[in-house]
């Protein structure tokens, strides 16, 4: 299981992602922080098979781009 995330590696963004990867069982070895760049770029680095994300924005490129399957993650 991997975290992609647009944040930058930096204190503040560690502190915020702290308490959601404790929930997790999950560390910062599992967090690729994409400082800005395209997630679609990290995701096929890492051959993923599956990406959830809350924001639609990129999710149409990923699926049509990559063979990760991109899903709207809604609560």
């Amino acid at each position: 299981v991997w975290v992609v995330t647009a944040r930058s590696d930096n204190e503040f963004c560690r502190s915020v992602m702290k308490p959601v990867l404790d929930k997790l069982y999950l560390s910062f070895v599992n967090v690729v922080f994409c400082n800005d760049k395209p997630k679609i770029e990290i995701l096929e680095a890492i051959n993923a098979d599956i990406y959830f994300d809350n924001e639609s924005k990129e999710l149409n490129e990923i699926n049509q781009f990559t063979n990760t399957i991109a899903v709207l993650w809604l609560n």
